[in-house]
């Protein structure tokens, strides 16, 4: 299918060239009154006596004292049986919800020019054949109303519509001119280019990721599996083996076209040669698109 819209696009060069020709202290003793003094006796049996009181004296004082100071104990607090510590409550690891699949999602999407008057689209997109060859397109739209719009393909095209009157640059020399109204308008419509983009319309089903914006406009993201490529008629009647890669594409919420289209896919064709589609499309400045003016 690819080789097939390059040839259309070959041929809508040809015909627009051919119209171009185109971040503690302790106290002091209080009692001052000195020690008792001993008085002089002719009795030695009373002096006799006095040793073992005194010795009495001096051995109970500190009987009395060790008595006196209690033992210090231990703090019941501190012998207190040890605190619990508590055991956490195991908690169940949540199950992911799955991604739901979708089937057919771009059954029926529209191109962006069916649905909207003002715009801009830019594609960009090469293919390595199985003749080792590579084809690209290259296509920038600028559309502020179905009548007024700018259109580049590659070097070769880049065409104005204003109303009536439509502009080519000449591809050889750079210069404008005007074509002869009687061109018929479906040959340099955006239409006639935005056919070359690859169509999802085919692919079975894609994985529904969630909402996103595109350009500030919410829109719906899909993936698709690699091996799905042959859906998007880039390999069309060819065997696709070991797929790897990647293909998102954004659907806009409101209006339901694609917006963005993000492909990046390797394959092995029948005959064991390695082909690739590198695909980018994105549609903004919806309604923001300023008015396209005639060029000279």
């Amino acid at each position: 299918m690819f080789r097939r819209i390059v040839l259309i696009f070959a041929g809508l060069t040809m015909a627009a060239l051919i119209l171009a020709s185109c971040s503690i202290s302790g106290g002091d003793d209080d009692d001052d009154s000195p020690p008792p003094t001993a008085t002089a006796t002719d009795e030695p049996a009373n002096t006799a006596t006095l040793a073992p009181e005194l010795t009495e004296t001096e051995t109970a004082a500190p009987t009395a004292t060790g008595t006196a100071t209690p033992e210090p104990t231990s703090s019941p607090t501190a012998t207190a049986s040890p605190t619990a510590t508590s055991t956490p409550t195991p908690t169940s690891t949540p199950t992911a919800t799955p991604i739901p699949i979708v089937q057919n999602p771009f059954e029926n999407v529209p191109p962006p020019d069916i649905v909207l008057e003002n715009y801009k689209v830019i594609y960009a997109g090469e293919v390595i054949t199985p003749e080792g060859g590579t084809e690209t397109l290259d296509i920038a739209i600028e559309q502020s109303s179905p009548t007024r719009y700018h259109l580049k393909a590659g070097e070769e095209v880049e065409i104005w519509v204003i109303e009536d009157a439509t502009y080519f640059r000449n591809p050889d020399d750079g210069s404008i001119f005007q074509i002869p109204s009687a061109v018929d308008p479906g040959l340099v419509s955006p239409a006639a280019y935005l056919i070359q983009v690859p169509d999802p319309a085919n692919v079975p089903e894609a994985l529904s990721t969630g909402e996103e914006e595109v350009d500030g406009r919410p829109a719906a993201h899909y993936s698709v599996s690699a091996d799905q490529i042959g859906a998007f008629g880039l390999a069309e009647g060819e065997t696709i083996n070991d797929p790897e890669g990647t293909i998102e594409i954004w659907i806009d919420n409101e209006l339901g076209f694609i917006s963005q289209m993000d492909i990046d896919v390797e394959w092995t064709d029948e005959n064991g040669t390695r082909q690739s589609a590198d695909i980018d499309l994105l549609v903004f400045d919806v309604g923001t698109t300023g008015e396209i003016a005639p060029p000279i």
